[in-house]
């Protein structure tokens, strides 16, 4: 798997470190596992991180299977999943949802079903 980032020199957001940490860890893992489960050809994920005005914009997007429209709106609803019986709670993305807003920011996915799907969110300068 080819993983690549662009990220500027000062990422130093106010908040929680474990559980922003936390938030990408999630991401990556949702991703590698879509892109396994579906067998992508050449699995990658890139994540963008930048600085607009006082607000850090991370986006972590890779080139899976994407996700269906059906299920693009419950993404977030604890206990969604699209995993198999005991692979998952379907918790991993209320709880990254939880974590952002409680930072004052906001998680967004987005997704072209068979190419990609992308998950965003932004936090505020520390001070």
């Amino acid at each position: 798997m080819k993983v690549t980032r662009e990220l500027p020199d000062d990422t130093l957001v106010l908040g929680d470190e474990a559980a922003v940490i936390g938030v990408l860890i999630n991401l990556f893992s949702n991703a590698a596992l879509a892109m396994r489960k579906a067998g992508t050809a050449a699995p990658a994920i890139h994540t963008t991180v930048k600085w607009t005005e006082n607000r850090l914009h991370v986006r972590v997007q890779d080139n899976g299977p994407g996700i269906a429209p059906e299920n693009l709106a419950r993404v977030f609803e604890p206990f969604f999943t699209t995993r198999d019986v005991g692979q998952g709670l379907g918790l991993g993305l209320s709880i990254s949802y939880a974590v952002i807003e409680r930072h004052g920011g906001q998680l967004y996915v987005e997704s072209e079903v068979g190419q990609w799907a992308a998950f965003s969110f932004d936090l505020p300068r520390a001070e």
